[in-house]
């Protein structure tokens, strides 16, 4: 036990120390996180706050056309002013270490504890997502660490149906909205799995309880937002460019699950030829005729490097169909879960990597459901492929650099 604890221990320190040099070289893996820290907590917060909170919430952010929830400008506002903007962003990536912490003790209330799950958390350290958020206070971190606590006790309510913990668990998942509104969609996932358990009138009463928390973001959209110039009919529009960049970059994190089961792997594909083919179809059709020149995730960024960006949806509708195999049972309950994940991932114009990044981990561990997970998360095959993916693409990201 003693070997097993220092070697969490040693493995936070390498990733500690590996931020911190980080930090002093302005590293910037993700590639645009330096920018929207000068774009949105130097330039913004410069600009917006110069008369104040109020003023900046009910005059300058309400004319803009920032998608972001306000509240974390505000937080880091205040920071700034105490602290001085590095000082703040030095602060905020030791908040960032909350992380795999809180990721690492709801992983041991969701399954029975071993000694594998201290390597998940070498992937905060390898993400160039994770690494960059870290370095450059992204607001991923407040709405993560809000999420992982959500989801913490709503694994505690499972357990022990309390109905305390599925109380708090609204509560912080509310909160990581306020950070992150497209997180709020999550709770779709919360009451399917609740409505088995609870009666109808508990269910109503959760309904009303969540209508309380959202209200005074209700009440802002409403009186002080055009909160439809960014939904309406962009949002399907949206959705429609992201799904090739979305899968494509889904289909990076498959690898390892993939790799494990290569002989089963090729079965399935070889009985679902014809939905595979069906799928790069209509991914070609999709991406025709369209061309993002900002983001688009990796598996993009690559191709466009090689000239080969047309090829885009083999990637994409690999992706799906990676997906469809490593959840095969439950498919109706996951293929649900994945639209969640999607439309969370596809809201904005533009679409990053780091929006894959940041939650997959969280989807496949906490929000998927399938039997043969924990078969993947105490195989050390799989923990080797996974932590080799990690490696390489952080390899990778230094190389394109």
């Amino acid at each position: 036990m003693k070997k097993i604890i220092d070697k969490k221990k040693i493995i936070f320190l390498v990733g500690y120390l590996s931020l911190i040099i980080g930090f002093i070289l302005n590293e910037d893996m993700s590639g645009g996180s330096r920018h929207d820290y000068q774009v949105l907590q130097e330039n913004l917060i410069k600009t917006g706050f110069e008369n104040g909170v109020f003023s900046y919430l009910f005059d300058f952010y309400v004319k803009g056309q920032l998608f972001h929830s306000p509240i974390f400008y505000i937080i880091i506002y205040y920071l700034q002013n105490l602290f001085g903007n590095d000082l703040t962003r030095f602060l905020v990536l030791h908040v960032f270490l909350l992380l795999p912490y809180l990721y690492l003790k709801t992983i041991n209330l969701k399954f029975k504890k071993t000694d594998f799950y201290i390597y998940f958390i070498l992937i905060f350290f390898l993400s160039t997502s994770y690494r960059s958020i870290a370095i450059w206070s992204g607001r991923e971190i407040l709405t993560i660490i809000f999420l992982l606590i959500s989801i913490f006790n709503f694994l505690k309510f499972n357990n022990n149906l309390k109905l305390i913990n599925i109380y708090s668990s609204f509560i912080f998942l509310g909160l990581a909205s306020y950070i992150s509104p497209e997180i709020g969609i999550i709770s779709v996932i919360y009451f399917l799995d609740l409505y088995k358990i609870l009666g109808t009138k508990q269910i109503i009463r959760l309904l009303f309880f969540n209508f309380i928390i959202a209200l005074p973001f209700l009440l802002y959209l409403n009186y002080y937002l055009q909160f439809e110039r960014n939904i309406s009919s962009s949002f399907i529009l949206n959705l429609k460019n992201n799904l090739p960049f979305f899968f494509s970059s889904i289909f990076i994190y498959t690898i390892p699950f993939i790799f494990l089961n290569l002989k089963d792997y090729f079965k399935y594909i070889i009985n679902k030829f014809i939905l595979l083919i069906s799928l790069c179809i209509f991914f070609l059709i999709l991406n025709l005729n369209f061309e993002s020149n900002i983001g688009g995730g990796a598996i993009n960024f690559v191709l466009k490097k090689l000239e080969l960006e047309n090829i885009i949806f083999i990637f994409s509708s690999l992706g799906l169909i990676n997906i469809l195999y490593i959840f095969q049972k439950h498919l109706k309950y996951n293929i649900f879960v994945l639209c969640v994940f999607l439309i969370q991932s596809c809201l904005n114009f533009h679409f990053f990597q780091k929006y894959v990044d940041l939650f997959w981990i969280i989807y496949f561990v906490f929000l998927f459901k399938g039997s043969n997970i924990d078969y993947y998360l105490k195989n050390k095959k799989f923990i080797t492929y996974l932590v080799s993916l990690y490696s390489l693409i952080f390899i990778g990201a230094l190389t394109f650099k």
